[in-house]
Parts: structure tokens; C-alpha cells; sequence
């Protein structure tokens, strides 16, 4: 573990490697004011927090592999880290990141059965294969001249199914050998994707934008009366749930129904199985099916 800095975090997001073990990434409040890239990650098992470690990186995503095991975390510079039992490993994605011939910030790291994706700016993904990551973005990777276009994240209903979303209402779907754009009818930066089968999946964004993709074609879920940018979306027990920096609404096609929670923020939702959890920036909650239950954290009390 590295020197600690100041104690009070914003929790950002997070990963479940099972029903019972939550990861979760925090920035610390005095890094961000100094403008330092330094982040806090988090274990909690059983609903305690068990563990922390501290990395100079800013963490953009999280993910876990259990043949390992081990979590995977993965910085906007391309670095990514291996924790596990036997310590802490770093492997760099050397093309990402800025300065000369590198293509930009990283956003987003996923496991699609078995398999880790890695994607962010000017439409970079990357798969990990053969101990090693690779481009998976022929003719769609952009140049360095151009800017304000990226992908924000990445989910697959298999490696042959995959989705990816981003900047100015970006929707690729790819099928492991190439990509192809879908038409989102907006121009919304689009945050978050998930699968609801092996056939739909949704995406959600600024402004309240949700989509629905399904048969290579993209349908725009509207509801007038919301507006709130939404950062996260998930399927959970054959619902739609997306979350915005206050509170949880659920999809459906007669508009977004608030889910209530007893927490004043949100932000990110993360599952596994029958569970699942709400992270905010100062708020982290379980979900067994039937209620919500706070997870407090002792550096921000």
C-alpha cells in the first residue's frame, strides 16, 4: 500500500466478484483538489469493509477474474492492475493514453465470458488475448486529429455479441472481427450499456437519454418528465434499472419509475446474481430482493 493521503473519499464506482465480495473505487477529496491522479479501492465482504489499497493512478474501471483470482483494475492511462493473493502486478496498454503516437484515456474494462475488453477515446478497444492486450478496433479506431469522439463503455452478451458506447450518441455493435455504427437517433454522450438477453440491450445517458438495441436497429425510451443524466443501467431480475447522481429509476415503456432508496445519492449500479448495489458519491447500498441496506463507510464518518 502506498503513503495515505487525506481520509475523505467520493465513492466513483465499482465491481461485484460474487454475491457476497463488492470492490469499489474511490477518489480521495484532497487529490481532486490538488489535481492529483490518486485513487482508493475498496473491499467489502459480507457487507463489512475488509481492505483498502492506494495506487497514483486515476482508476477508470474494475473488473475480477475468478480463475485467477483476482480483481483487475484499469487506469486511463492503460495501466492496468492485477490484485491478487500473491501481490499487486502492473502491465500497460501501451497505446493508450496521451503523448506522442498514443490514441488517448481509457474508460471502461469488462469480463464477457472469460474474456477482458478495454475501451475509451477516439473508439479504442482492446481485448486481452494470449497474454496480452490487442487492438479489436479495425476501421473504426480514430486518428489523433480527431476529437470529442470515444467510447464510454463496453458489455457483451458474448465476445460475437458485443456493444459499445460513447460520445455525441455513438452505438457500435461488433461481432469480434468488426464493428459496425447503429443509428442511436441522438447526439446525447451516452454513458453506460448493458444486456438484457442474448438479443437487447440498453444504453443510457445524458439528459435522461435511454435506448433499447435490438436487431441492429436502436429505439429511444423517452420520458418527458425526467431529465436527469443517468450513469449507469443494468438488468436485475428481468428489470431495467439505471441510475442518475441522486437517486435509481426502473425502465419501462410507460416511463421512468423512481425506485426508492434510503440514501441521497447514487450514481452507479453493480450486480451480481441476486444481489445488487448502488453506489454514490457518498453512498454505498446492498440489495438482497427485498430491502436496501447502508453500507457505511468509517473514512467519510
Amino acid at each position: 500500500m502506498n503513503e495515505s493521503h487525506g481520509r475523505s473519499v467520493s465513492f466513483v464506482f465499482g465491481h461485484a466478484a460474487n454475491e457476497s465480495l463488492l470492490g469499489v473505487v474511490s477518489y480521495l477529496h484532497e487529490a481532486d483538489e490538488a489535481g492529483a491522479e490518486f485513487t482508493r479501492f475498496y473491499m467489502i465482504k459480507n457487507g463489512e469493509w475488509v481492505s483498502q489499497l492506494e495506487f497514483h493512478h486515476e482508476i477508470k474501471g474494475v473488473s475480477f477474474d475468478p480463475e485467477i483470482p483476482a480483481w483487475i483494475l484499469l487506469s486511463k492511462r492503460g495501466t492496468v492492475i492485477q490484485i491478487s493473493g500473491s501481490g499487486e502486478r502492473f502491465e500497460e496498454i501501451t497505446d493508450a493514453g496521451t503523448g506522442p503516437n498514443k490514441r488517448g484515456y481509457l474508460n471502461c474494462i469488462r469480463r464477457i465470458e472469460g474474456t477482458f475488453y478495454a475501451c475509451g477515446y477516439r473508439r479504442q478497444v482492446y481485448v486481452y488475448s494470449e497474454g496480452t492486450w490487442k487492438h479489436s478496433d479495425s476501421k473504426i479506431l480514430l486518428g489523433k486529429e480527431s476529437i470529442g469522439y470515444g467510447f464510454s463503455a463496453i458489455s457483451g452478451a458474448s465476445p460475437s455479441t458485443l456493444l459499445a458506447v460513447g460520445r455525441k450518441g455513438e452505438v457500435f455493435q461488433g461481432d469480434g472481427r468488426q464493428w459496425r455504427e447503429i443509428d442511436s437517433g441522438t447526439n446525447a454522450h451516452l454513458t453506460d450499456c448493458c444486456w438484457h438477453d442474448s438479443n437487447t440491450a440498453y444504453a443510457c445517458g445524458k439528459k435522461g437519454t435511454v435506448l433499447r438495441i435490438s436487431e441492429n436497429a436502436s429505439e429511444l425510451l423517452v420520458d418527458p418528465a425526467f431529465t436527469e443524466s443517468l450513469g449507469s443501467i443494468c438488468s436485475f431480475e428481468g428489470r431495467i434499472l439505471a441510475a442518475h447522481a441522486k437517486g435509481i429509476v426502473e425502465i419501462t415503456d410507460d416511463g421512468f419509475i423512481p425506485v426508492e432508496i434510503p440514501a441521497e445519492t447514487a450514481g452507479q449500479l453493480v450486480t451480481h446474481g441476486s444481489r445488487l448495489w448502488s453506489i454514490g458519491t457518498y453512498d454505498v447500498l446492498s440489495y438482497d430482493g427485498e430491502a436496501w441496506t447502508q453500507l457505511p463507510c468509517a473514512d467519510n464518518e
